[in-house]
C-alpha cells in the first residue's frame, strides 16, 4: 500500500472521539503485519490506545487516531484525492501523520516504539494514562507543523463561563442587563491581558478563541444569561496560574469552570533527539526550521511523564478541523523520509 492507500483506508474509519477501537484494530493489524508486538490498551470502555514495540528503541513516535466531528467537511469519511492532495476528515490531524509513520517502518526494519493516543480532541485521557513500559529518551509527536520542527508548544487556559442579566422587554433595553454584552465585555479585558504576556512578538504570538457563544431568547427581550467557552493561550517564558490569577478579577460575577490550566512546554537546546533530527533533516538536504507549535498536543502529557517531545509533521495546523482539511501526499512522503533517517540515527549501534 502506498501513503495515500494507507491514509484513504484511516479516514474512511470514522474515529471520532468515543469511536477509536475500529481504526485502532486496522492500525494494530498492519503493524503486527510488520513485525511488531502490539498492545491495544483500553483507557475508556471501548476505547484503547495502541503501543507498538519492534526491537529496542528509546525513542517514541506519539500520536492520536480520534478526530473532530465532520462539521459539513464533503469528504469526511469518504476520502478523494485530487493531483496531490488527499481530502477526508483526519488527513491532516492526525492520519496523514499516522500513513507517513506506517509506510515508513513498512520500508526498513528498525527498531521503533509507537503510541497511538485515544481522546486528543476531547480530554487527552489516552496520553495522560498511558503507562509506558520503559525511559524514553525522547519522543518526536506527529501533529501538522508544516514539516518545521516544534522544539516546544504554547501553553492554554480553557474556561468555561456563564454571565447573568436580567430581563427586560426588548424595547426597553435600559431597563434589564444584557448578558451578551457583559460577556463579550469580558472578552475584551480577557484579550488585552493575554496580549501583555511578556515575549509576545510577530513570531509568537499569543491567541485568544471564543469558540461558542449561546444566550438570549428573542430579539424583543434583553438577554438574561450567556455562556462562553474560551481558549487562550501561554507564550514561553509565562505561567498558566500567573496568567490566570490576572483573569480571576475579570470572571468576578460570573459562573466559570476551569477547564484546563497547561504551562508551554519547551524540549532542552542540548537535547539528544533534537540534534538527531537536525542531523536528519541535513541527510535529506532538507531546510532545518524551528518552529513552537501553538496549540495543546499529547506532548503535554508526554512532557509530564518526563519525556522531551519534539513537535513534527505535515501541513498546515490552520486548516486542521475545517471543512477543507486535506493533506499534501508529497509532504507525506517527505515525513515518511524523515522518520526513516530518525530511525535509522536511532538503531543500536549508532
Amino acid at each position: 500500500m502506498e501513503i495515500a492507500d494507507i491514509a484513504k483506508r484511516l479516514i474512511a474509519i470514522e474515529s471520532t472521539s468515543g469511536k477509536e477501537r475500529e481504526v485502532q484494530e486496522w492500525i494494530a493489524t498492519y503493524l503486527s503485519s510488520k513485525g511488531f508486538n502490539v498492545e491495544l490498551v483500553e483507557v475508556l470502555p471501548g476505547r484503547p490506545n495502541l503501543y507498538a514495540r519492534r526491537g529496542e528503541s528509546k525513542i517514541l513516535f506519539a500520536t492520536h487516531c480520534d478526530t473532530v466531528p465532520a462539521w459539513e467537511h464533503p469528504n469526511a469519511f469518504n476520502p478523494i484525492v485530487k493531483g496531490n492532495m488527499i481530502f477526508g476528515r483526519g488527513a491532516l490531524d492526525a492520519k496523514g501523520q499516522i500513513a507517513s509513520l506506517l509506510k515508513a517502518v513498512e520500508e526498513c526494519s528498525y527498531p521503533c516504539d509507537i503510541a497511538i493516543f485515544i481522546d486528543e480532541e476531547k480530554d487527552g485521557t489516552g496520553s495522560k494514562e498511558f503507562l509506558p513500559n520503559k525511559k524514553y529518551e525522547g519522543a518526536i509527536v506527529l501533529e501538522p507543523t508544516e514539516l518545521k520542527v516544534a522544539v516546544g508548544e504554547l501553553g492554554g487556559i480553557s474556561l468555561e463561563i456563564k454571565v447573568k442579566g436580567t430581563f427586560a422587554h426588548g424595547a426597553t433595553p435600559w431597563a434589564g442587563k444584557n448578558a451578551i454584552k457583559e460577556a463579550l465585555k469580558i472578552v475584551k479585558k480577557l484579550e488585552d491581558i493575554v496580549r501583555e504576556q511578556k515575549g509576545n512578538s510577530e513570531l509568537l504570538q499569543p491567541w485568544i478563541n471564543l469558540g461558542k457563544i449561546e444566550g438570549g431568547r428573542d430579539s424583543y427581550v434583553v438577554p438574561d444569561q450567556c455562556s462562553l467557552l474560551i481558549e487562550l493561550a501561554i507564550l514561553p517564558g509565562n505561567r498558566a496560574i500567573d496568567t490566570f490569577e490576572r483573569i480571576k478579577p475579570v470572571l468576578q460575577g460570573t459562573e466559570y469552570n476551569l477547564k484546563d490550566l497547561d504551562d508551554p512546554i519547551e524540549i532542552e537546546r542540548e537535547s539528544h533527539l533534537l540534534s538527531i533530527v537536525e542531523r536528519t533533516f541535513k541527510s535529506l538536504k532538507l531546510e532545518f526550521k524551528e518552529t513552537f507549535f501553538p496549540s495543546w498536543s499529547d506532548a503535554h502529557n508526554l512532557h509530564a511523564k518526563g519525556i522531551p517531545c519534539i513537535i513534527l509533521g505535515s501541513g498546515k495546523l490552520q486548516l486542521a478541523h475545517t471543512p477543507y482539511e486535506f493533506a499534501d501526499l508529497k509532504e507525506l512522503e517527505t515525513l515518511k523520509e524523515i522518520i526513516k533517517g530518525i530511525l535509522a540515527q536511532t538503531k543500536p549501534g549508532t
